[in-house]
Protein backbone atom coordinates (compact mmCIF):
# COMPACT_ATOMS: atom_id res chain seq x y z
CA UNK A 1 0.00 0.00 0.00
CA UNK A 2 1.37 3.15 -0.88
CA UNK A 3 2.07 5.87 2.33
CA UNK A 4 0.04 8.78 -0.10
CA UNK A 5 -3.64 8.90 0.60
CA UNK A 6 -5.67 11.29 -2.22
CA UNK A 7 -9.14 12.01 -1.64
CA UNK A 8 -11.54 13.85 -3.71
CA UNK A 9 -14.86 15.26 -2.61
CA UNK A 10 -17.40 16.92 -4.39
CA UNK A 11 -20.57 18.77 -3.12
CA UNK A 12 -23.95 17.23 -4.73
CA UNK A 13 -26.49 19.73 -3.05
CA UNK A 14 -25.86 21.90 0.35
CA UNK A 15 -24.18 20.16 2.82
CA UNK A 16 -24.67 16.76 1.08
CA UNK A 17 -21.27 15.98 -0.08
CA UNK A 18 -19.50 12.46 -1.74
CA UNK A 19 -15.98 11.74 -1.51
CA UNK A 20 -13.42 8.72 -2.44
CA UNK A 21 -9.76 7.81 -1.75
CA UNK A 22 -7.93 5.16 -3.81
CA UNK A 23 -10.17 2.25 -3.32
CA UNK A 24 -12.46 4.57 -5.67
CA UNK A 25 -15.45 3.81 -3.64
CA UNK A 26 -17.99 6.97 -3.37
CA UNK A 27 -19.03 7.45 0.51
CA UNK A 28 -21.98 9.90 0.94
CA UNK A 29 -22.12 12.90 4.08
CA UNK A 30 -24.63 15.12 5.03
CA UNK A 31 -25.72 17.38 8.10
CA UNK A 32 -29.55 17.50 9.69
CA UNK A 33 -31.69 20.30 8.25
CA UNK A 34 -31.08 22.34 11.31
CA UNK A 35 -27.65 22.85 10.10
CA UNK A 36 -28.56 23.37 6.05
CA UNK A 37 -28.40 19.53 5.44
CA UNK A 38 -30.94 17.18 3.97
CA UNK A 39 -30.05 14.41 6.37
CA UNK A 40 -29.31 11.94 3.56
CA UNK A 41 -26.27 10.24 4.70
CA UNK A 42 -24.28 10.16 7.73
CA UNK A 43 -22.13 12.58 9.28
CA UNK A 44 -18.71 13.16 8.59
CA UNK A 45 -17.86 12.63 12.62
CA UNK A 46 -19.63 9.36 12.52
CA UNK A 47 -17.92 8.29 9.60
CA UNK A 48 -14.67 9.02 11.46
CA UNK A 49 -15.60 6.86 14.53
CA UNK A 50 -16.78 3.61 11.60
CA UNK A 51 -13.36 3.88 10.29
CA UNK A 52 -12.00 3.97 13.60
CA UNK A 53 -13.90 0.27 14.25
CA UNK A 54 -13.15 -1.04 11.14
CA UNK A 55 -9.82 -0.44 11.52
CA UNK A 56 -9.63 -2.49 14.22
CA UNK A 57 -12.09 -5.43 13.51
CA UNK A 58 -10.41 -6.13 10.55
CA UNK A 59 -6.77 -5.53 12.48
CA UNK A 60 -8.21 -8.15 14.77
CA UNK A 61 -10.24 -10.66 12.97
CA UNK A 62 -6.91 -11.30 10.36
CA UNK A 63 -5.04 -11.29 13.64
CA UNK A 64 -7.24 -14.20 14.52
CA UNK A 65 -6.77 -16.42 11.34
CA UNK A 66 -3.56 -16.29 11.29
CA UNK A 67 -3.46 -17.96 15.05
CA UNK A 68 -5.99 -19.91 13.59
CA UNK A 69 -8.77 -19.52 16.05
CA UNK A 70 -11.05 -16.89 13.56
CA UNK A 71 -14.18 -16.02 15.63
CA UNK A 72 -17.69 -16.87 13.87
CA UNK A 73 -18.76 -13.51 13.71
CA UNK A 74 -17.43 -10.34 15.43
CA UNK A 75 -19.21 -6.81 16.44
CA UNK A 76 -17.70 -3.60 17.48
CA UNK A 77 -19.25 -1.46 19.39
CA UNK A 78 -18.13 1.76 19.48
CA UNK A 79 -19.08 4.91 21.94
CA UNK A 80 -17.17 8.50 22.09
CA UNK A 81 -18.19 11.16 24.62
CA UNK A 82 -17.58 14.28 23.02
CA UNK A 83 -16.79 17.97 23.96
CA UNK A 84 -19.63 20.06 24.75
CA UNK A 85 -17.72 23.22 22.71
CA UNK A 86 -16.13 23.23 19.50
CA UNK A 87 -14.21 21.39 17.78
CA UNK A 88 -16.19 18.94 19.72
CA UNK A 89 -13.76 16.23 19.91
CA UNK A 90 -13.89 13.14 21.78
CA UNK A 91 -13.15 13.02 25.60
CA UNK A 92 -12.46 9.41 25.11
CA UNK A 93 -13.52 6.21 23.18
CA UNK A 94 -14.87 3.31 24.37
CA UNK A 95 -14.83 -0.03 22.49
CA UNK A 96 -16.28 -3.20 22.93
CA UNK A 97 -15.83 -6.19 21.09
CA UNK A 98 -18.09 -9.01 21.23
CA UNK A 99 -16.97 -12.16 19.47
CA UNK A 100 -18.86 -14.87 18.93
CA UNK A 101 -17.58 -19.02 18.63
CA UNK A 102 -16.95 -22.10 19.92
CA UNK A 103 -13.77 -21.83 22.35
CA UNK A 104 -12.06 -19.14 21.50
CA UNK A 105 -8.92 -18.51 23.50
CA UNK A 106 -9.09 -15.48 25.43
CA UNK A 107 -5.52 -15.05 25.64
CA UNK A 108 -5.30 -15.15 21.67
CA UNK A 109 -8.51 -12.51 21.88
CA UNK A 110 -6.47 -10.22 23.90
CA UNK A 111 -3.58 -10.72 22.24
CA UNK A 112 -5.29 -9.85 18.80
CA UNK A 113 -6.82 -6.78 20.37
CA UNK A 114 -3.74 -5.29 21.94
CA UNK A 115 -1.59 -6.13 18.50
CA UNK A 116 -4.60 -3.97 16.60
CA UNK A 117 -5.02 -1.24 19.26
CA UNK A 118 -0.65 -0.65 19.75
CA UNK A 119 0.80 -1.38 16.72
CA UNK A 120 -1.36 -1.85 13.61
CA UNK A 121 -4.80 0.32 13.80
CA UNK A 122 -3.33 3.58 12.16
CA UNK A 123 -7.04 4.90 12.79
CA UNK A 124 -6.26 4.04 16.73
CA UNK A 125 -2.85 5.48 16.79
CA UNK A 126 -3.72 8.85 15.10
CA UNK A 127 -7.36 8.87 18.25
CA UNK A 128 -4.27 8.20 20.18
CA UNK A 129 -1.54 10.54 19.41
CA UNK A 130 -4.37 13.43 19.61
CA UNK A 131 -4.32 12.69 23.36
CA UNK A 132 -7.67 11.39 23.12
CA UNK A 133 -8.30 7.50 25.63
CA UNK A 134 -9.24 4.61 23.96
CA UNK A 135 -10.90 1.96 26.57
CA UNK A 136 -11.58 -1.47 25.35
CA UNK A 137 -12.99 -4.35 26.74
CA UNK A 138 -14.59 -7.85 24.68
CA UNK A 139 -17.50 -10.49 25.44
CA UNK A 140 -17.38 -14.03 24.35
CA UNK A 141 -20.60 -15.67 23.67
CA UNK A 142 -20.02 -19.61 22.73
CA UNK A 143 -22.29 -20.52 19.93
Amino acid sequence: MANEVDVELIQVEGLTLIARAGSGHWVSMDSSPEFSGYDAATRPFELFLVSLAGCTAMDVISILQKMRTPPRKLKVKLNAMRENEHPKIPKKIDIVYIFEGDNLPKHNIEKAIRLSQDKYCSVSAVVKKAGIPINWKYEVKDV
